[in-house]
């Protein structure tokens, strides 16, 4: 009956996760990503979209919005892919990332914890969710593949990953992701560094991520994520680089993607 329970919960995520990425015009699982950019290198594809609510923005002012990624890794001829060392992700100049006056929470305290224990510490820094894709490629040849809740919490040095896994194999994974001020085009830089799966044996196979959080602070209602629409001036409409992407993996290979989008100028 656990058992049970836990394949309805993660069917639930699922569903949950891609219901809120297809408002943001991003394709769920099994959908035809229209938009999402797939870039191959050898036998290595890649693909990585992004996505932002609503659409239609002030053109100097910020103001809330949600945001959410997907990215997919899978070999051409179905062999196991290279494990995921390290994502840095470049958020376009127009989108700030505000967490003053929102509650923290650190690795030390979310080490060791399921899904539902994580919330019941930190629930109050959840600015997120998501759904990881993993395989496991065993000693004896077998493989498995598996797929955990994510969590998103506000961190003391930015934002902290929880993944929690039961099948296969049983353990909790903490993924920091440090917030830095970009330059040019991109105003913000979150950049991952991810552990090592099960000695070795596992690699991530995808992931789907919604930031989705307001709060109150000094007497005003606040929001994670705030944006307005990069357009010139003249112009009521523009399409632009709202997020760009570059995979690191251990074998050495460097994947770089990007997600385009477009947005309108409110009132304009």
């Amino acid at each position: 009956m656990r058992q049970g329970t836990g394949i309805w919960n993660r069917m639930n995520a699922r569903v949950k996760i891609a219901a809120l990425l297809l408002g943001l015009g991003i394709a769920g699982a099994g959908a035809t990503a229209s938009q999402a950019e797939f870039v191959q290198t050898g036998k290595l594809l890649v693909s990585f979209d992004a996505g932002l609510k609503p659409s239609t923005l002030p053109r100097d002012q910020l103001v809330p919005v949600k945001v959410g990624f997907k990215g997919t890794f899978e070999n051409l001829d179905a062999s196991d892919t290279p494990a995921l060392k390290t994502m840095v992700v470049k958020l376009s100049r127009g989108g700030k990332i505000n967490a003053k006056g929102l509650p923290a929470c650190s690795e030390t305290r979310l080490q060791g914890l399921t899904t539902s224990e994580a919330l019941a510490a930190c629930a109050k820094a959840k600015i997120g969710e998501g759904v990881v894709d993993t395989a496991f490629r065993f000693p004896d040849g077998e493989r498995a593949r598996s797929e955990a809740k994510l969590l998103l919490f506000n961190a003391p040095q930015g934002i902290l990953m929880h993944l929690y896994t039961s099948e296969p194999l049983k353990g909790t994974f903490l993924v920091p992701m440090s917030i830095h001020r970009g330059s040019g085009a991109f105003g913000t830089v979150l950049r991952a560094r991810f552990p090592t799966i099960a000695a070795g044996y596992g690699y991530l196979t995808g992931f789907e991520m919604v930031i989705d959080r307001s709060f109150s602070h000094g007497g005003k209602r606040q929001n994670y994520v705030e944006a307005s629409c990069p357009a010139p001036p003249g112009f009521n409409k523009v399409s632009f680089e709202l997020a760009r992407v570059t995979y690191s993996f251990r074998n050495g290979v460097t994947v770089k993607n990007a997600a385009l989008r477009s947005c309108k100028v409110r009132g304009g």
